[in-house]
């Protein structure tokens, strides 16, 4: 599930997924990504860095930190570079893991693939 890219960026990504024979749900926020995820159940979530500065991270993290959420692991994609600051953003949203952009479509892949094995 992709939850809140801007738009060229969540369908680079999307074409990327299928291509390596996953199904990618969209959605374009926090608050209804929570929905989805409940009705869904994705594998794995990727989250865009910006939701960290907006009101849409408290209810991710909220799910995150909830009795609902089955261990779904969050990624958080940032353009970021400080190791302070990402781990700031991963506190906020409840990631477990975070890609810095621009990345290729492999190193997503395989990102993915560890926490889909952790």
């Amino acid at each position: 599930m992709i939850i809140d890219l801007e738009s060229s960026q969540a369908t680079m990504i999307t074409m990327h997924l299928m291509r390596s024979g996953y199904k990618v749900i969209s959605s374009p926020n926090g608050e209804t990504g929570i929905f989805e995820i409940v009705e869904e159940r994705p594998d794995i979530i990727l989250l865009d860095g910006s939701l960290s500065r907006n009101a849409d991270y408290t209810a991710l993290k909220e799910f995150k930190d909830s009795d609902i959420n089955v261990t779904i692991p969050f990624i958080l994609i940032t353009q970021e570079s400080s190791p302070e600051k990402i781990e700031q953003e991963m506190e906020k949203i409840g990631a477990d893991d975070y890609i810095i952009t621009p990345f290729s479509a492999k190193e997503l892949i395989e990102k993915i693939e560890e926490n889909l094995q952790a």
